[in-house]
């Protein structure tokens, strides 16, 4: 992925399961995101690392909305997962289902300003 921005800019990923212990990795900052736990399939996970507005969000397949946050690995930091300015190399791994799991990053390129 590529930052076009002037500064870093947080994501926020979509891990569409099944998996069971999916791990993001920036490997150009060398920051991860590792879950652990089993994200059934028809489920999705919703990871914000927005300035402020860290959030894990388990959602079923009936739609319902769960806080998942505990879910993150110990030592996880959500607010220091960003892309840095320029390319970025992504890996995501997991220890059950990383062939059947679509995972889907969405970001915008801030710009600094007067």
């Amino acid at each position: 992925m590529t930052n076009n921005g002037d500064i870093d800019s947080p994501v926020y990923i979509t891990i569409h399961g099944p998996c069971t212990n999916p791990v993001i990795t920036n490997l150009t900052t060398m920051n991860s995101i590792k879950i652990e736990r089993e994200v059934p399939a028809g489920w999705r996970l919703e990871i914000d690392t927005a300035y402020g507005h860290n959030t894990v969000v388990l959602v079923k397949d009936d739609g319902s909305r769960i806080n998942a946050y505990n879910w993150i690995a110990p030592g996880v930091r959500l607010n220091e997962f960003r892309l840095q300015r320029g390319l970025n190399v992504i890996d995501y791994n997991a220890d059950i289902g990383k062939e059947s799991t679509t995972i889907v990053m969405r970001y915008r390129e801030r710009f600094t300003g007067i």
